[in-house]
């Protein structure tokens, strides 16, 4: 850590003007996976933990009868197994994939260029539902401060789905990838830690087992010469592949919700715990005020999430205007727009779950008014032609 620190600090003295030869890996153009913790710092903090409390829930143990407030000493010891199945969980990844390497085509990546790569990864064989990488740009701020923890923005993603292409590399795969990276971006920032940009790019694949996840953090720049940077155009709408969860017709287009076994499983773990918390804390004795207000709040997440899980959007164009109708459960409502309303469509970022964004489409109106008419959508590409098709369907 010490040696890295000193060679880094003898490389901003070298190279002043330019940050993208700060780090080692960046001037080599070979960036190291980052995502995974130290997992020897997880096993040692789990075992410090259990033997911190494993004693406390013995010695309230005799006590657990008379009162059942000291049950809840359980918790935490459980809380470090928890603790030790992650850090099992990070250590048999990490057995199994190494060090994941993103090797890029040049340094440093020009805003309003092509980012052009490869990604190295030990594995024998591409998965059957291929390697989804997703690119971001992210403003986390508040980190380094003793009132704060971090937080990010997203700023800006695209993603892809690679599933052919690959060859074989010296531990397994070499995958070749490209994003096109917008002009009007933010660069990257190595200066303040409280106040930075990143530019991020995350590697996940379903493999039976252990997947395979992997983070890069991205030498995005502003050059001067960016001339030699050449940007490629977006392909044509002739070309545009949806996302499986979207149907297009010549005068239909139907967006079906996101129907993932994780996404499931998270919502109903998440209203098992917080509501049957809730019910334990009323049986201590906590306000009847008090509980319910915690419940509006997990209603309203419940009612947030539901939405991404269970809306269904149907566009219809009718001549020059365009029919838009959502419903959960076949119910719901429709709502038209007509051309004349219209000033552009666009494709906007959304709501953000996680480290991940998604994207809407949204309407601004000659009134100066917006409406939604798509969200959710997992992919840029995606929002950006569904506003295209909304806006040849409108005649604009």
């Amino acid at each position: 850590m010490i040696a890295r620190w000193v060679e880094s600090a003898q490389r901003r003295k070298q190279y002043p003007q330019e940050p993208w030869l700060w780090r080692p890996d960046w001037a080599e153009r070979s960036v190291r996976d980052e995502s995974s913790p130290d997992a020897g710092c997880l096993w040692a903090f789990s075992l410090l933990w259990i033997l911190f409390t494993l004693p406390l829930a013995l010695l309230f143990r005799t006590l657990r009868d008379r009162d059942p407030k000291f049950a809840l000493t359980i918790l935490f010891p459980l809380f470090g197994v928890l603790l030790m199945l992650v850090a099992l969980y990070h250590s048999v990844r990490r057995w199994r994939y190494g060090t994941s390497l993103c090797r890029l085509d040049r340094v440093p990546i020009a805003l309003g260029g092509t980012l052009r790569g490869e990604l190295e990864v030990r594995l024998r064989e591409m998965p059957a539902s291929g390697i989804e990488m997703r690119l971001a740009c992210v403003h986390r701020s508040g980190s380094g401060s003793r009132n704060q923890s971090p937080r990010e923005q997203i700023l800006w993603q695209n993603e892809q789905t690679v599933t052919h292409g690959a060859m074989p590399g010296p531990e397994g795969l070499r995958i070749p990838f490209r994003f096109d990276i917008p002009r009007d971006g933010e660069p990257s920032t190595k200066g303040d830690p409280r106040d930075r940009i990143l530019w991020r790019l995350d590697v996940s694949a379903q493999v039976p087992g252990v997947d395979l996840a992997a983070r890069f953090d991205l030498p995005v720049f502003r050059v001067d010469n960016a001339t030699e940077f050449v940007h490629t155009p977006e392909a044509s709408a002739s070309s545009w592949q949806p996302a499986p969860e979207i149907e297009v017709a010549a005068s239909r287009v139907r967006i079906r919700p996101l129907h993932r076994p994780i996404d499931w499983l998270t919502t109903s773990i998440f209203i098992v715990i917080w509501f049957g918390a809730l019910a334990a804390f009323r049986s201590f004795g906590v306000p009847l005020l008090i509980v319910l207000f915690f419940a509006a709040i997990g209603s309203l997440v419940f009612v947030m999430v539901g939405d991404f899980l269970l809306r269904h959007t149907t566009l219809t164009s009718e001549g020059r205007s365009i029919k838009v109708r959502h419903t959960w459960f076949g119910l719901g409502s429709s709502r038209a727009i007509t051309a004349g309303e219209v000033d552009r469509v666009e494709p906007v970022l959304g709501s953000t779950f996680g480290n991940r964004a998604f994207h809407d489409v949204r309407v601004r109106l000659l009134s100066g008014g917006t409406r939604k008419i798509a969200r959710h959508l997992r992919n840029r590409r995606d929002a950006e032609m569904l506003a295209a098709w909304v806006t040849r369907a409108l005649g604009k």
